[in-house]
C-alpha cells in the first residue's frame, strides 16, 4: 500500500507488488525528461569557484553560485572569511536565507553588536532573516556561509560609520 501523511509519502514493501514490474519502467520513462534536462543544471565545486572581494566587509570574499545578486531575480553566493570577520549591524531590502557551510559564528539582531546576545551558529547551521531585519554577523573561526535570496542583494549599514565603502583613504 501507499500511504500518504503529511505531504510525506511512504511506501511499503506490497507496495512494489502493487505497482507490478510494467508500471516501474513506465515510471522510468516518464522521470526520463528530467535527466534530459541535466545541461541546464550548474554543478560547481569549490576549486573552480571565482572569489571576488566584499568591499561591505573587508577582508572576505564571495563567489557567485546561480543567478546574479546585482539584478532582479534569484541568487545564491558563498561568503567566506577569516575568524574574527565583523558584518557589522545591517539590513538587506530582501529576504536573507543563510546556511553555515564551515566554521562558527555568532549572529545577532539589533542595531549593535552585542556578543552577549548572539546566537551561535554552527557548522550546518541555518538562518532567515526577513527583508529589513537588523542583524550582525561575528566570525568565530574561519567560515564559509550560503547565502540565498532574492536580487538585488544590498547590504544597509546602521551606522554609516561602519560602511567602508563611504571610507576614504587617507594619502
Amino acid at each position: 500500500m501507499i500511504h500518504a501523511s503529511a505531504r510525506t509519502w511512504k511506501f511499503s514493501r506490497n507496495a512494489l507488488k502493487w505497482v507490478g514490474p510494467g508500471a516501474l519502467v513506465a515510471l522510468l520513462f516518464v522521470a526520463a525528461p528530467v535527466s534530459a534536462q541535466a545541461e541546464d543544471a550548474t554543478l560547481v565545486n569549490p576549486d573552480k569557484m571565482k572569489w571576488v572581494p566584499l568591499d561591505a566587509v573587508p577582508g572576505t570574499e564571495i563567489a557567485v553560485l546561480s543567478g546574479d545578486p546585482s539584478k532582479q531575480g534569484m541568487f545564491v553566493i558563498e561568503w567566506r572569511g577569516p575568524a574574527g570577520t565583523k558584518a557589522a549591524p545591517h539590513w538587506h531590502t530582501n529576504t536573507e536565507l543563510v546556511a553555515q557551510i564551515s566554521g562558527n559564528g555568532l549572529v545577532g539582531m539589533g542595531d549593535n553588536v552585542d556578543l552577549e546576545q548572539g546566537m551561535p551558529l554552527a557548522h550546518g547551521g541555518f538562518g532567515s532573516m526577513p527583508a529589513k531585519m537588523h542583524h550582525w554577523y561575528v566570525a568565530q573561526s574561519p567560515f564559509v556561509v550560503l547565502i540565498e535570496g532574492e536580487g538585488p542583494f544590498d547590504v544597509n549599514f546602521i551606522h554609516p560609520e561602519d560602511d567602508p565603502r563611504t571610507k576614504t583613504s587617507k594619502k
